[in-house]
């Protein structure tokens, strides 16, 4: 089943809808989706604030200048993003051969590592050390100078990240933390629960601007807002208090891991 998607402008499109601002027949006025987005990047500003986690699918990819083994993730790291809270795959592209690198399983093959040296053979298999603040992926043998490697799995939106996405009239450039992660236009993946939850949430930081004559709506929105926030709540809750050393989940959390940690 495919995971939820949708852009920035879909996510504040359904709260302007939800609040009667715009329906299906009706664009979207400039002013209005300003707002919505304001209120977007708003909302993510105040839960990364409050240590709430919201999480995004997305590939990461460098090309490497000089083999290697140990890459440092981070912002102004070798992968200079936000630190994945999990690492679904690993792909390196090698002068056009193309192959997959497991996780390792179990904390004696991550004692065990370095014993495979710099062995100038394809990688096998990685290791996702997230221990803050010095997360690293690191290789049984090196890659090689040239050598195309691509991250997949699930990033935390990041107030660090900082870059500047195209603002809605394309005629001046909204500067945030955000607009770089969630694209105006570009699709971003999200778990399950966390795009209605930002949906609703939108709509219900919309509700001092664009006042509400039917008290059925307000309820609405108010009760969705409140639910889905506390079902995301309830997920970082429990992600919080889990050690992912289980092996029979090797493509999940990037396995030897320490528990997410919030800087």
């Amino acid at each position: 089943m495919a995971m939820p998607a949708a852009t920035a402008q879909q996510i504040c499109t359904f709260a302007l809808r939800k609040l009667g601002v715009v329906n299906r027949q009706m664009p979207v006025q400039v002013d209005d989706m300003k707002d919505a987005l304001d209120a977007l990047w708003f909302l993510l500003d105040s839960f990364n604030r409050q240590k709430l986690l919201i999480p995004f699918y997305q590939t990461v990819t460098i090309t490497l200048s000089e083999g290697r083994r140990v890459f440092t993730v981070g912002t102004g790291g070798d992968f200079d993003c936000a630190p994945p809270i999990e690492i679904n795959s690993i792909q390196v592209n090698s002068g056009g051969f193309i192959y997959q690198v497991s996780p390792f399983n179990g904390i004696d093959a991550f004692n065990d590592i370095s014993a495979y040296g710099d062995m100038t053979q394809y990688p096998r298999t990685y290791m996702y050390n997230q221990s803050y603040p010095a997360q690293q992926i690191t290789f049984d043998s090196m890659l090689l100078d040239g050598d195309i490697v691509s991250i997949y799995g699930l990033f935390p939106f990041d107030a660090s990240f900082t870059g500047v996405g195209n603002d809605v009239d394309s005629t001046a450039v909204r500067t945030t933390p955000y607009a770089t992660q969630l694209g105006l236009t570009e699709d971003t993946v999200f778990p399950a629960g966390y795009q209605s939850m930002l949906m609703w949430n939108v709509a219900e930081s919309l509700l001092a601007e664009y006042p509400q004559d039917n008290p059925a709506v307000i309820q609405q929105v108010v009760k969705e807002a409140a639910t889905s926030r506390n079902q995301v709540k309830s997920q970082n809750a429990k992600s919080r208090n889990l050690r992912f050393t289980d092996t029979n989940r090797p493509n999940t959390w990037g396995n030897i891991c320490a528990p997410f940690r919030w800087p």
